[in-house]
Protein backbone atom coordinates (compact mmCIF):
# COMPACT_ATOMS: atom_id res chain seq x y z
CA UNK A 1 0.00 0.00 0.00
CA UNK A 2 1.42 3.37 -1.07
CA UNK A 3 1.77 6.26 1.37
CA UNK A 4 1.85 9.10 -1.14
CA UNK A 5 4.99 8.89 -3.25
CA UNK A 6 7.19 8.49 -0.15
CA UNK A 7 6.85 4.96 1.20
CA UNK A 8 4.72 1.83 1.29
CA UNK A 9 3.52 -0.59 3.96
CA UNK A 10 2.08 -4.10 3.96
CA UNK A 11 -1.52 -4.11 5.20
CA UNK A 12 -2.51 -6.95 7.58
CA UNK A 13 -4.88 -9.49 6.04
CA UNK A 14 -8.49 -8.40 6.47
CA UNK A 15 -7.64 -4.80 7.35
CA UNK A 16 -9.06 -1.93 5.30
CA UNK A 17 -7.35 1.17 3.95
CA UNK A 18 -9.23 4.43 4.55
CA UNK A 19 -7.76 7.53 2.90
CA UNK A 20 -8.87 11.10 3.31
CA UNK A 21 -9.62 13.03 0.10
CA UNK A 22 -6.85 15.34 -1.09
CA UNK A 23 -7.33 19.02 -0.33
CA UNK A 24 -6.84 19.77 -4.03
CA UNK A 25 -5.99 17.62 -7.01
CA UNK A 26 -2.49 19.14 -7.07
CA UNK A 27 -1.80 17.80 -3.57
CA UNK A 28 -2.85 14.23 -4.36
CA UNK A 29 0.03 11.89 -3.64
CA UNK A 30 2.04 14.51 -1.73
CA UNK A 31 -0.10 15.30 1.32
CA UNK A 32 -2.70 13.28 3.12
CA UNK A 33 -3.94 10.93 5.82
CA UNK A 34 -4.43 7.16 5.81
CA UNK A 35 -6.07 4.96 8.43
CA UNK A 36 -5.34 1.23 8.47
CA UNK A 37 -8.56 -0.05 10.01
CA UNK A 38 -9.22 -3.46 11.50
CA UNK A 39 -12.92 -4.19 10.82
CA UNK A 40 -14.82 -4.61 14.06
CA UNK A 41 -12.39 -2.47 16.06
CA UNK A 42 -14.43 0.28 17.72
CA UNK A 43 -11.57 1.90 19.63
CA UNK A 44 -11.37 4.97 17.41
CA UNK A 45 -9.23 7.95 18.39
CA UNK A 46 -9.41 11.06 16.17
CA UNK A 47 -11.48 9.06 13.70
CA UNK A 48 -9.11 6.12 13.27
CA UNK A 49 -9.55 2.71 14.88
CA UNK A 50 -6.20 1.28 13.86
CA UNK A 51 -2.95 2.81 12.64
CA UNK A 52 -3.14 6.47 11.54
CA UNK A 53 -0.54 7.75 9.07
CA UNK A 54 -0.02 11.39 8.06
CA UNK A 55 2.38 12.44 5.32
CA UNK A 56 3.46 15.57 3.51
CA UNK A 57 2.90 19.20 4.34
CA UNK A 58 0.72 19.01 7.45
CA UNK A 59 1.71 16.63 10.24
CA UNK A 60 -0.57 17.19 13.26
CA UNK A 61 0.97 17.63 16.70
CA UNK A 62 0.01 18.96 20.11
CA UNK A 63 -3.06 21.22 20.09
CA UNK A 64 -2.99 22.28 16.40
CA UNK A 65 0.81 22.69 16.34
CA UNK A 66 2.91 20.88 13.73
CA UNK A 67 4.19 17.54 14.97
CA UNK A 68 7.52 17.56 16.80
CA UNK A 69 9.00 14.71 18.83
CA UNK A 70 9.39 14.62 22.60
CA UNK A 71 6.57 17.07 23.37
CA UNK A 72 3.96 16.52 26.10
CA UNK A 73 0.60 15.69 24.50
CA UNK A 74 2.34 15.53 21.12
CA UNK A 75 -0.19 12.90 19.99
CA UNK A 76 -3.24 15.07 20.83
CA UNK A 77 -4.04 17.58 18.03
CA UNK A 78 -7.39 18.77 19.40
CA UNK A 79 -8.06 21.79 21.61
CA UNK A 80 -11.17 20.24 23.22
CA UNK A 81 -11.95 17.02 25.07
CA UNK A 82 -12.36 14.03 22.75
CA UNK A 83 -14.41 10.92 23.42
CA UNK A 84 -12.57 8.04 25.03
CA UNK A 85 -12.08 4.96 22.84
CA UNK A 86 -13.22 2.70 25.70
CA UNK A 87 -16.59 2.45 27.38
CA UNK A 88 -19.80 4.37 26.69
CA UNK A 89 -19.96 7.83 25.15
CA UNK A 90 -21.23 9.27 28.43
CA UNK A 91 -20.78 8.48 32.12
CA UNK A 92 -23.36 9.90 34.56
CA UNK A 93 -24.57 12.27 31.87
CA UNK A 94 -21.08 13.62 31.15
CA UNK A 95 -18.83 12.99 28.17
CA UNK A 96 -16.57 10.03 28.74
CA UNK A 97 -13.59 12.07 27.64
CA UNK A 98 -9.88 11.48 27.22
CA UNK A 99 -7.59 12.81 29.92
CA UNK A 100 -3.92 13.17 29.04
CA UNK A 101 -1.40 12.36 31.76
CA UNK A 102 2.17 13.54 32.37
CA UNK A 103 5.07 11.35 31.40
CA UNK A 104 6.78 10.54 28.12
CA UNK A 105 8.90 7.66 26.82
CA UNK A 106 11.18 8.36 23.88
CA UNK A 107 13.85 6.80 21.73
CA UNK A 108 14.57 5.57 18.23
CA UNK A 109 12.57 2.70 16.73
CA UNK A 110 12.84 1.03 13.30
CA UNK A 111 10.45 1.72 10.44
CA UNK A 112 11.72 -0.52 7.65
CA UNK A 113 15.43 0.27 7.23
CA UNK A 114 14.96 3.73 8.72
CA UNK A 115 14.96 4.84 12.34
CA UNK A 116 12.11 6.97 13.60
CA UNK A 117 11.78 9.28 16.59
CA UNK A 118 9.50 7.22 18.82
CA UNK A 119 7.31 8.54 21.64
CA UNK A 120 4.86 6.87 23.99
CA UNK A 121 2.39 8.76 26.19
CA UNK A 122 -0.28 7.87 28.77
CA UNK A 123 -3.96 8.75 28.64
CA UNK A 124 -6.99 7.73 30.67
CA UNK A 125 -10.76 7.71 30.38
CA UNK A 126 -13.24 9.07 32.91
CA UNK A 127 -13.93 5.53 34.14
CA UNK A 128 -10.21 4.87 34.68
CA UNK A 129 -9.18 2.88 31.58
CA UNK A 130 -5.56 3.50 30.56
CA UNK A 131 -4.13 3.49 27.07
CA UNK A 132 -0.76 4.46 25.62
CA UNK A 133 -0.64 6.41 22.34
CA UNK A 134 2.57 5.95 20.36
CA UNK A 135 4.08 7.88 17.46
CA UNK A 136 6.87 7.18 14.96
CA UNK A 137 8.19 10.35 13.28
CA UNK A 138 10.30 10.34 10.12
CA UNK A 139 11.31 14.00 9.60
CA UNK A 140 13.16 13.54 6.31
CA UNK A 141 10.29 11.57 4.78
CA UNK A 142 7.69 13.92 6.30
CA UNK A 143 5.68 11.06 7.82
CA UNK A 144 4.25 10.54 11.30
CA UNK A 145 2.51 7.28 12.30
CA UNK A 146 0.22 6.94 15.31
CA UNK A 147 -1.00 3.80 17.08
CA UNK A 148 -3.23 5.26 19.76
CA UNK A 149 -4.32 2.16 21.69
CA UNK A 150 -1.74 -0.48 20.72
CA UNK A 151 -2.18 -3.19 18.09
CA UNK A 152 -0.06 -6.36 18.06
CA UNK A 153 0.27 -6.07 14.27
CA UNK A 154 1.90 -2.62 14.33
CA UNK A 155 5.49 -3.82 14.70
CA UNK A 156 5.20 -6.06 11.64
CA UNK A 157 3.44 -3.32 9.63
CA UNK A 158 6.24 -0.83 10.33
CA UNK A 159 8.94 -3.43 9.64
CA UNK A 160 7.48 -3.85 6.14
CA UNK A 161 8.11 -0.19 5.22
CA UNK A 162 9.86 0.54 1.93
CA UNK A 163 11.04 4.00 0.87
CA UNK A 164 11.32 5.65 -2.51
CA UNK A 165 14.42 7.49 -1.28
CA UNK A 166 16.14 4.09 -0.89
CA UNK A 167 15.36 3.17 -4.48
CA UNK A 168 12.57 0.79 -3.48
CA UNK A 169 9.82 0.27 -6.04
CA UNK A 170 6.53 1.45 -4.58
CA UNK A 171 3.04 0.29 -5.57
CA UNK A 172 0.91 2.69 -7.54
CA UNK A 173 -0.98 5.29 -5.56
CA UNK A 174 -4.75 4.86 -6.03
CA UNK A 175 -6.49 7.66 -7.89
CA UNK A 176 -9.07 9.86 -6.19
CA UNK A 177 -12.44 10.21 -7.92
CA UNK A 178 -15.45 12.28 -6.89
CA UNK A 179 -18.73 11.13 -8.42
CA UNK A 180 -22.49 10.93 -8.05
CA UNK A 181 -24.06 7.51 -7.66
CA UNK A 182 -26.16 6.49 -10.67
CA UNK A 183 -27.00 2.93 -9.58
CA UNK A 184 -25.63 -0.01 -7.60
CA UNK A 185 -26.10 -3.72 -8.03
CA UNK A 186 -24.26 -6.01 -5.67
CA UNK A 187 -20.55 -5.25 -5.89
CA UNK A 188 -20.85 -3.00 -8.94
CA UNK A 189 -21.52 0.76 -8.94
CA UNK A 190 -22.30 3.04 -11.86
CA UNK A 191 -21.15 6.57 -11.10
CA UNK A 192 -20.98 9.95 -12.83
CA UNK A 193 -17.59 11.61 -12.20
CA UNK A 194 -17.50 15.34 -11.52
CA UNK A 195 -15.02 18.05 -10.66
CA UNK A 196 -15.71 20.78 -8.12
CA UNK A 197 -15.12 24.48 -8.60
CA UNK A 198 -15.01 26.78 -5.59
CA UNK A 199 -15.32 30.51 -5.10
CA UNK A 200 -11.76 31.13 -6.15
CA UNK A 201 -9.86 32.19 -9.26
CA UNK A 202 -10.47 28.92 -11.11
CA UNK A 203 -14.16 28.93 -10.20
CA UNK A 204 -14.57 32.54 -11.26
CA UNK A 205 -12.93 31.82 -14.62
CA UNK A 206 -15.18 28.80 -15.18
CA UNK A 207 -18.31 30.79 -14.33
CA UNK A 208 -17.28 33.60 -16.68
CA UNK A 209 -16.51 31.18 -19.53
CA UNK A 210 -19.88 29.44 -19.16
CA UNK A 211 -21.91 32.56 -18.29
CA UNK A 212 -22.90 31.23 -14.85
CA UNK A 213 -23.82 33.21 -11.74
CA UNK A 214 -20.87 33.82 -9.41
CA UNK A 215 -20.12 33.42 -6.50
CA UNK A 216 -21.50 29.87 -6.47
CA UNK A 217 -24.34 28.87 -4.18
CA UNK A 218 -22.97 26.97 -1.12
CA UNK A 219 -19.46 28.06 -2.19
CA UNK A 220 -19.03 25.33 -4.80
CA UNK A 221 -20.24 24.00 -8.14
CA UNK A 222 -20.03 20.34 -9.22
CA UNK A 223 -19.54 19.86 -12.97
CA UNK A 224 -19.92 16.44 -14.61
CA UNK A 225 -16.72 15.25 -16.28
CA UNK A 226 -16.71 12.45 -18.84
CA UNK A 227 -19.08 9.52 -19.09
CA UNK A 228 -20.56 7.20 -16.48
CA UNK A 229 -18.00 4.79 -15.00
CA UNK A 230 -18.33 1.35 -13.42
CA UNK A 231 -16.61 0.90 -10.05
CA UNK A 232 -16.14 -2.56 -8.55
CA UNK A 233 -16.29 -3.12 -4.78
CA UNK A 234 -14.70 -6.05 -2.97
CA UNK A 235 -15.00 -7.56 0.50
CA UNK A 236 -11.99 -5.41 1.50
CA UNK A 237 -13.45 -2.11 0.25
CA UNK A 238 -13.92 0.29 3.16
CA UNK A 239 -17.38 1.89 2.92
CA UNK A 240 -18.08 4.99 5.01
CA UNK A 241 -21.08 7.22 5.60
CA UNK A 242 -22.03 10.63 6.95
CA UNK A 243 -25.44 12.29 7.23
CA UNK A 244 -27.51 10.42 4.60
CA UNK A 245 -26.27 6.94 5.42
CA UNK A 246 -25.84 7.26 9.19
CA UNK A 247 -28.68 9.63 10.06
CA UNK A 248 -26.31 11.94 11.92
CA UNK A 249 -23.63 14.50 11.22
CA UNK A 250 -20.87 11.94 11.49
CA UNK A 251 -17.30 11.79 10.26
CA UNK A 252 -16.82 8.77 8.03
CA UNK A 253 -18.52 6.03 10.06
CA UNK A 254 -18.18 2.49 8.68
CA UNK A 255 -21.33 1.27 6.90
CA UNK A 256 -22.13 -1.85 4.86
CA UNK A 257 -21.33 -1.23 1.21
CA UNK A 258 -24.92 -2.25 0.44
CA UNK A 259 -26.08 0.89 2.32
CA UNK A 260 -25.46 3.00 -0.81
CA UNK A 261 -28.09 1.09 -2.82
CA UNK A 262 -31.06 3.25 -3.72
CA UNK A 263 -29.39 6.58 -2.94
CA UNK A 264 -29.25 7.88 -6.50
CA UNK A 265 -27.18 11.07 -6.96
CA UNK A 266 -25.44 10.56 -3.61
CA UNK A 267 -22.17 12.51 -3.67
CA UNK A 268 -19.28 10.14 -3.07
CA UNK A 269 -15.50 10.02 -2.96
CA UNK A 270 -13.59 6.98 -4.24
CA UNK A 271 -10.00 5.80 -4.02
CA UNK A 272 -9.62 3.41 -6.93
CA UNK A 273 -6.97 1.14 -8.45
CA UNK A 274 -8.09 0.81 -12.05
CA UNK A 275 -11.78 0.10 -11.64
CA UNK A 276 -11.64 -1.39 -8.12
CA UNK A 277 -12.42 0.74 -5.06
CA UNK A 278 -10.06 0.72 -2.10
CA UNK A 279 -12.57 2.87 -0.21
CA UNK A 280 -15.88 4.66 -0.81
CA UNK A 281 -17.06 7.62 1.28
CA UNK A 282 -20.30 9.57 1.34
CA UNK A 283 -19.21 13.19 0.93
CA UNK A 284 -20.98 15.67 3.16
CA UNK A 285 -21.94 18.69 1.05
CA UNK A 286 -23.56 21.45 3.17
Amino acid sequence: MAIGSVMSLDVPAGWQVIRQPPFTSTQQGSDGQVCLHQPGDTHAVFGCAGIAIYYGIHLPGAHTNPYAPDRPDGWYPATDVQQCPYGPAQVDGQLNGIETKPGLSKGLRPVGRHRADWNRWTATCVRGEYFHPQAWFLPQSRVVIFDYVGHPETTAVLASARFAADGDALPAMPAYLSAHLVSQSGYSMSVQPFTTYGNDAAGKAYAKAHKLPYPFLDDHLDVDMGSVRTITLTVNTACLGNIVLTGQNADDLPVPCSAYTGHKDLTMGFWVHGGTAESVTELYRP
